[in-house]
């Protein structure tokens, strides 16, 4: 139990409390014993006083055993509860009146204290199993002190009322305490209830089904931001199982085929003896299976390492037109071989920051895209123009085009569209996903639009060299 988040909370929280009413409970008995001992000795000095007062012509005359009497005989100084006694300034005893066990208490030492200071002195001493508070006060006569007047009384009335009172403190305190705890273990288990919920919701998403969720507290606190964050990281992992599927079938799938075709051809040409033309043949076509599943893999591996951020872009002041004419003239040549023309519509001068090798493989996959499906006599267009704060390159092909329902869809991995033409297209797959991906890792984005029958405009924004600036400054 005590491993639990409640049961930690609510036993800090407990230990927290008793500490504090510790204290406080201290300091409250320190209080009230103060406060006892001082009303004790303003009773005793009013009586001291009134002694002295006696003595020495206030009410009466006479022996000192005469006004000692008269002293006990007053009402506020019952003989059965208190020491009285009356000292000459030598210390020798002329009067005492008390119980037994009072009278045998020591009072020298203040006396003669009070004598040398000629002021009111208080001592508590010990008187067997109890202790006595006793004032010594000289009685002055003609400005000298004649006598020293002491009277004591037992503390244990005091300590009485100081058990009393701690046992008060105890029981309140005690009671806080619990009350507390069983408080705050049900506010606690209240609180925390969100929380059970989700750990029985996470123990029942397994990594093959992900399709539960966590119930989002309306609570607008901490408990709300978890469960939003946790089903968030759901949803990334849910997408990140898919994308593994996904790759584990394209990869098998995509590989398997030029193997299956080199396999087969080899195995063909092995059978009986081939001319030098066949032989080059079939070597030919295992070149062209091998730089397929090449690309392939490559791409994977630039996918796969941007997903883990190990990609580094070299960045640095770039223009675009010439990124644009480097990129074409490796495309041309494939251009001419569909029957394709290209044209290019830019000019100096637009310049961004960016890694220029990254530009020139976002623009030659999106030429290479084009001409894949763009019918032998038809014409390719490239154009760059500013707009706003930034530059738009801009792929205009005359091909198949693209369904609207697959327009969202191009950009994912492993992606292939469904109409015929299409799938009769080998491709990785990954091209666009690795443009989407340059794109965004140099602050652009990247859009398209397309009509069956009509071509397709893949359009790539990125910012200029001064927005990417300001960019960077914030």
């Amino acid at each position: 139990m005590l491993k639990s988040v409640r049961a930690k909370v609510v036993l800090l929280r407990t230990a927290i409390l008793a500490v504090m009413l510790l204290f406080f409970g201290l300091a409250l008995h320190r209080q009230a014993s103060h406060g006892l001992e001082a009303v004790l000795d303003n009773t005793l000095r009013c009586q001291a006083e009134y002694a002295a007062y006696v003595l020495h012509g206030g009410e009466g005359g006479g022996e000192i055993a005469e006004l000692g009497e008269h002293i006990v005989a007053h009402r506020d100084l019952p003989r059965d509860r208190k020491l009285i006694r009356i000292l000459n300034a030598q210390g020798d005893v002329l009067f005492e009146s008390g119980p037994s066990n009072f009278k045998q208490v020591n009072g020298m030492a203040p006396a003669a204290k009070a004598v040398r200071s000629g002021e009111l002195v208080y001592e508590t001493v010990a008187t067997g199993r109890n202790s006595m508070r006793l004032i010594s006060l000289p009685a002055v006569d003609q400005e000298h002190i004649q006598h020293v007047v002491q009277v004591g009384t037992s503390l244990e009335a005091n300590q009485h009322q100081l058990w009393k009172f701690s046992r008060i403190l105890f029981l309140c305190g005690l009671a806080i305490l619990t009350l507390v705890t069983a408080g705050g273990w049900w506010i606690t288990g209240a609180a925390l209830r969100p929380v059970r919920m989700m750990v029985g919701t996470a123990k029942r998403i397994g990594t093959t089904d992900t399709g539960d969720r966590l119930e989002v507290p309306d609570s607008r606190d901490e408990l709300e931001e978890l469960a939003r964050t946790f089903n968030d990281m759901i949803d990334r992992l849910e997408s990140a199982s898919k994308q593994m599927r996904s790759f584990t079938a394209y990869a098998s799938h995509q590989l398997r085929t030029p193997l299956t075709i080199m396999k087969g051809e080899i195995e063909v040409a092995l059978r009986k003896p081939r001319s030098a033309q066949e032989q080059d043949r079939v070597l030919q076509s295992a070149l062209e299976e091998i730089n397929l599943m090449s690309k392939i893999v490559n791409d994977l591996l630039t996918l796969a390492r941007a997903d883990s951020g190990e990609v580094v872009l070299e960045t640095k002041p770039v223009d675009l037109n010439d990124v644009i004419q480097g990129a074409v003239s490796h495309r041309r040549v494939l251009a001419e071989m569909h029957g394709c023309s290209l044209a290019v519509n830019s000019s100096r001068g637009h310049r961004v920051w960016a890694d220029r090798d990254r530009l020139v493989e976002l623009i030659e996959n999106l030429l290479d895209n084009a001409i894949k499906y763009t019918p032998s006599g038809e014409k390719i267009t490239l154009d760059l123009r500013r707009d706003g704060k930034g530059f738009l390159i801009s792929v205009t092909d005359t091909g198949t085009g693209i369904a609207s329902d697959e327009l969202d869809k191009i950009f994912e991995r492993f992606y292939r569209g469904k109409n015929s033409q299409t799938q009769r297209i080998r491709g990785s797959g990954l091209g666009l996903s690795i443009c989407k991906w340059i794109t965004e890792a140099h602050g652009g984005h990247i859009r398209v639009v397309s009509r069956i029958g009509q071509g397709s405009t893949f359009s790539v924004w990125l910012p200029s060299l001064e927005a990417a600036s300001q960019i960077a400054a914030r």
